[in-house]
């Protein structure tokens, strides 16, 4: 039979996780913190603002990198339409939608 016990001791940026066997006990994490990670990306974002009706919307964004991107009507509603992002450059998006939209993309 194995059971796992958590342990937490205040408001930590870790938890110690013990696992219980019958005849060992196996430490999975001492509580020390490991080293500190790179960098993520910088915060920077790009807004495309497509007002003309268009089924694909290609966008270059220049991010230099693999994008997140959310869509918006004009009104600001949300909307979820396929998004390709060119290989290997990732700096050219295309949106694709069923029929001509106009409205916003946020990449960040």
């Amino acid at each position: 039979m194995n059971d796992t016990i958590e342990i937490v001791t205040g408001p930590t940026a870790y938890d110690i996780v013990v696992v219980v066997e019958p005849t060992e006990v196996t430490i999975l994490s001492d509580g020390t913190q490991g080293p500190q990670g790179p960098p993520g990306p910088s915060g920077v974002a790009y807004t495309h603002q497509q007002t003309i009706a268009a089924s694909n919307w290609v966008i270059n964004h220049n991010l230099g990198r693999p994008a997140n991107v959310e869509v918006y009507t004009d009104s600001g509603v949300r909307v979820i339409p396929d998004v390709t992002s060119s290989v290997p450059d990732f700096d050219t998006t295309t949106i694709s939608f069923g029929n001509p939209a106009t409205g916003y993309a946020v990449f960040s």
